[in-house]
């Protein structure tokens, strides 16, 4: 139930914003921090970095991968049988966001942004929460998952150590 909590508390962020952001900056900029961060109403028609956007076939391709995507994130949600509340929150970050920028593309063929970083790109909550998820994704597979790439040696010891003890059958 938490999760389906932060899905709509996202998603309704996400798209609120947008709506606000139409609605009271329009073609405007405001600039919050000087240099640095303002809020600019852009719209991509591509992926992270305008990637694709002036194929024509881009918009087919987004949709397809992002239904693809929230298919095989929502039989994980339901069907997993891992209890890591990590995972189940990072899945659940992706899919919001996923599902925003979905939500735009089919309404206008294109996502709207509106953070804008000065030295970096524009983006908006959908962007931001698939980016945290991301990152949360790797950190759990580096460090949190059962058997993490840069996990505690004593975790991995006592694996290596518990199947040290099993017998084999030799047939006698």
């Amino acid at each position: 139930m938490v999760y389906l909590i932060i899905f709509f508390l996202l998603l309704t962020a996400d798209q609120l914003s947008k709506l606000l952001v139409d609605a009271y900056v329009g073609d405007g900029k405001i600039t919050v921090w000087e240099n640095i961060f303002s809020i600019v109403n852009t719209r991509n028609s591509g992926a992270a970095f305008s990637m694709l956007g002036k194929e024509d076939w881009a918009q087919i391709f987004f949709i397809a991968v992002t239904v693809l995507a929230v298919v095989l994130a929502l039989v994980y949600l339901i069907f997993s049988k891992k209890t890591s509340k990590w995972l189940n929150v990072t899945v659940t970050l992706i899919l919001a966001g996923a599902i925003g920028n979905f939500i735009d593309r089919l309404a206008f063929a294109e996502v709207r942004d509106f953070l804008f970083i000065e030295f970096f790109a524009n983006c908006n909550v959908a962007d931001v929460a698939i980016t945290v998820g991301a990152i949360m994704l790797f950190a759990y597979f580096l460090f949190i998952s059962d058997d993490p790439l840069f996990g505690s040696k004593k975790k991995k010891d006592k694996n290596v150590n518990d199947n040290i003890g099993e017998s084999v059958d030799d047939g006698n």
